[in-house]
């Protein structure tokens, strides 16, 4: 809160006028009040800071009123519904504010009001001159210009004819919501106004108000109406495609930045309070103030955009528009730096990042969330016209249209629930959007490789024979993959990781199929009925005796940890599926998260593995036809999780150096820093992509995302153990919190994947040494100890014999004559493609 502000006025003042390009203050301070104690905070400002007199503003807002108290020098306005104030303070006394709002507890924060921008660029089919005021260097205009210029002359070819390609983007990254319109939600745009008489949007805005003093909700400056229309502009335009994401969604318009595009963080305020008191689902601010490296987020927008969530409402805000790609990246401006308002970064018409995006590079907090298209976008213009705009708020308003579409398939869904929905749909900075290129069909392709663990992951590529590009996916052994492709012949080849390569031709028109097996030269030889196969009695005759002999008396028994955390429970489960494809027994397990699956038998040794922490877990045992007594005594017992990012991440790490996985190596170390950062919206990623980090000796360069990890999610063992790893490869570990996070892990059970038990067994064993007097490191080292002896040090999940409170070295069969077999063990029976 020690900021500089600089003076506004002084209770009659004049104001003054921004002036360089640091940041800029009005005189005025923020402040954050508990909601439930605002007299106290208040009446502690007006004894100790002398604060001019409040105005409470709450219910139905009246834009008149608030701008006219936001005008009065001898007022402060107290917006009651969100709790927060934009305090008039005398230069003098605001030393007494800021030392008054540390000392006062029901005062959260205080902080010096700020002049914001909006934030777009220019495109090169602008002029020079029609850069917006926030750019004041006029060799900067040029450069910027002649960047634009450039960049544009390089974008692919998009049919825009009837859609605008930001639209295709968004409508093929939701396909499965390109019924919906989002109607009767309430998006409210807060910017520079709109054009309340354009044609594609006059009957569709249900309200409308401006905060600016002295002028009207009308647009003069466009960008507003840019916005508006993107996010929600008609089915049928009257001219030109189709641009609006949210074609039925109700418009509130607030115009908290004036037609020269600036504004202040008192008028953002009174903007967000209106659309909160009318219902906005959505809201979008397409403006900011850049910030410095290192710098944190504005504590009030932060507590403000808490308390909005909690009211139901999603903020969408622009990330920022400085940087020089690729020399230079600037860090998320503010308030979008947020960690509670959804974060918005651009991409350009090749659907990587624009030049001007800026990034997530304060770790701290800072993250840009997601990437939306933000590059010569269509949209309406005032004056019934439309022009194309380029920027972060291009990216933010597409967003915001999308949020609705989920707001409207989704109507009981939270705040919390759509921004979540929003980070699976949309990419973070710097990722592609592989579903959202122009498709004309999908490509079904089965990999057939008997050899090869049913659901492991391959490497795949499909080459367009007309075109010569490549499009890289992901196959699963023994299942159909779907490859979005143009029409025309195809050449598909999948890498398997001992080497082995798989081809096939295919000729795309409208559907084809293909099948990849060993020594497969011919299409009409590929295409077999997978249907046929299922429904045929003589499927796997051979096949079937021997699976059947194998699971003769064996079992599976699902483990819980008990209430107390100190032991383990057998509870009753019911697999949803049971498959048997290649000697593959496969099941399914609903919200598998903390839990270990047990199997044995007669011919199965006794064994456990830990599932990873996701709500739906496949598991598939295996006959290998090897009954020599190992580890796996003739199967294989292996667990998949439904991120696909973190089951490709597993497989290249487990092809190592082979040719297979080189050719997407450089993929995996940026996508294993995405998959950590994502962290909410899959924890499992986000430690399978830790684990990838710490093998790589990476996970330095993500700072603070292994602590929030840890932090963030307790409940999960591995996420104490990543940043226990991460503080490990420090030339000084910090010990004190590496026993901390020993301690975390162990009360919640056990890491779920072995390179996690690997790390926490060995972070033990060296904080032992270096503290053999320490009785808590000796209790937990011997905890560990039994689980290392009888690990499964090659297995990607945590495996061991024995059952979870039992671990032990003995190689044991049979039946279960210690426990009870009622409803908490589920016989291993062979099911033929039964779903």
């Amino acid at each position: 809160m020690a900021n500089s502000p600089m003076d506004r006025r002084a209770f009659g003042g004049q104001h003054d006028r921004p002036t360089g390009q640091g940041a800029e203050y009005t005189g005025r301070y923020l402040v954050l009040l508990e909601p439930d104690d605002l007299d106290n905070g208040l009446n502690a400002l007006r004894s100790s800071a002398d604060i001019a007199s409040v105005e409470r503003v709450g219910g139905k807002i009246e834009a008149a009123n608030v701008t006219d108290f936001l005008e009065r020098p001898d007022v402060s306005v107290l917006f009651e519904e969100l709790g927060a104030a934009v305090v008039e303070v005398r230069p003098a006394k605001r030393h007494a504010l800021v030392t008054t709002a540390e000392a006062t507890s029901s005062i959260i924060a205080a902080e010096p009001e700020r002049i914001v921008y909006a934030s777009p660029i220019t495109v090169a089919t602008q002029a020079p001159t029609e850069f917006f005021p926030a750019y004041r260097s006029d060799e900067d205009v040029v450069a910027r210009y002649n960047r634009a210029a450039s960049a544009a002359s390089q974008d692919p070819p998009w049919d825009e004819q009837q859609w605008t390609w930001g639209l295709q983007v968004i409508r093929a990254n939701l396909s499965n919501l390109s019924n919906l319109t989002g109607r009767d939600v309430k998006i409210a745009v807060l910017d520079t106004g709109v054009d309340t008489d354009h044609p594609d949007l006059a009957g569709r805005i249900e309200a409308a108000a401006s905060f600016v003093p002295g002028e009207s909700v009308k647009d003069f400056h466009g960008h507003g109406t840019h916005c508006t229309g993107t996010a929600a502009g008609p089915v049928n335009p009257q001219q030109g495609p189709r641009y609006g994401v949210a074609c039925e969604a109700r418009i509130l318009a607030a115009k908290v930045l004036s037609n020269a595009g600036t504004g202040t963080d008192g008028q953002i305020l009174a903007g967000m309070a209106w659309a909160v008191a009318r219902g906005a689902r959505v809201i979008s601010m397409s403006f900011g103030v850049p910030v410095q490296p290192g710098e944190l987020f504005p504590q009030t927008y932060e507590k403000l955009a808490q308390r909005v969530l909690a009211l139901g409402t999603v903020i969408v805000a622009a990330g920022g528009n400085h940087s020089e790609r690729p020399g230079f990246v600037a860090p998320v401006d503010r308030p979008a730096n947020c960690p509670s308002i959804l974060a918005v970064g651009a991409l350009d018409k090749a659907l990587t990042t624009a030049f001007f995006s800026n990034g997530s590079i304060n770790d701290q907090w800072g993250e840009l969330n997601v990437a939306a298209p933000g590059w010569q976008v269509h949209s309406a213009a005032p004056g019934g016209a439309y022009q194309l705009m380029s920027g972060t708020s291009m990216a933010t308003a597409h967003v915001a249209g999308a949020a609705a579409l989920l707001a409207q398939e989704n109507p009981n869904a939270s705040a919390v629930d759509l921004m979540a929905s929003l980070r699976r749909y949309f990419p973070r900075d710097g990722n592609p959007l592989p579903a959202a290129v122009p498709v004309m069909s999908a490509l079904a392709v089965f990999l057939e490789a008997p050899h090869a663990p049913k659901g492991s992951i391959v490497p795949l590529e499909v080459l367009d024979l007309q075109t010569g590009h490549t499009i890289h996916a992901l196959a699963h052994c023994g299942m159909v993959t779907k490859v979005d492709v143009k029409e025309g012949p195809l050449y598909v080849q999948a890498k398997l990781a001992d080497g082995q390569v798989l081809t096939a031709f295919a000729d795309m028109h409208g559907t084809a199929r293909v099948t990849l097996k060993p020594h497969s030269t011919a299409l009409e030889d590929e295409q077999l009925s997978m249907d046929n196969a299922a429904t045929s009695s003589n499927a796997f005759p051979a096949l079937e005796r021997e699976v059947a002999a194998l699971y003769s008396g064996s079992w599976a028994r699902l483990w819980r940890l008990a209430a107390d955390q100190k032991s383990w429970t057998p509870v009753p489960f019911e697999p949803i599926a049971l498959v048997l494809r290649s000697g593959a027994l496969q099941w399914g397990v609903d919200e598998a998260g903390g839990c270990a699956l047990q199997v044995g038998g007669d011919h199965i040794a006794h064994r456990c593995v830990l599932l990873p922490p996701t709500d739906q877990v496949t598991v598939t045992l295996t006959y290998t036809g090897d009954d020599e007594l190992g580890f796996n005594a003739g199967y294989v017992l292996q667990a998949h999780s439904d991120d696909e990012r973190a089951e490709a991440l597993l497989a290249y790490n487990a092809a190592g150096q082979l040719t297979a996985a080189q050719i997407i190596a450089d993929h995996y170390d940026p996508l294993a820093e995405t998959m950590l950062y994502d962290k909410v919206s899959s924890p499992v990623g986000a430690i399978v992509g830790g684990y990838h980090l710490l093998r790589s000796r990476a996970l330095g360069q993500t700072c603070e995302w292994p602590k929030n990890l840890a932090d963030w999610f307790p409940q999960l063992p591995d996420a104490a153990v990543i940043r226990i790893g991460q503080l490990l490869q420090a030339s000084e570990p910090d010990q004190d919190e590496v026993r901390a996070r020993i301690h975390q892990a162990l009360d919640v059970g056990l890491p779920s994947y072995t390179d996690g038990l690997r790390w926490l067994y060995r972070a033990t064993e060296l904080l032992l040494a270096a503290t053999p007097e320490s009785e808590d490191v000796a209790a937990a080292y011997q905890h560990l100890r039994p689980y290392a002896d009888a690990a499964d040090w090659d297995a990607v999940l945590t495996s061991f014999r024995g059952d979870p409170n039992e671990p032990t070295v003995e190689q044991h069969t049979g039946p279960l004559d210690d426990l009870e077999r009622t409803e908490n063990t589920v016989p291993l029976v062979p099911v033929r493609y039964a779903s």
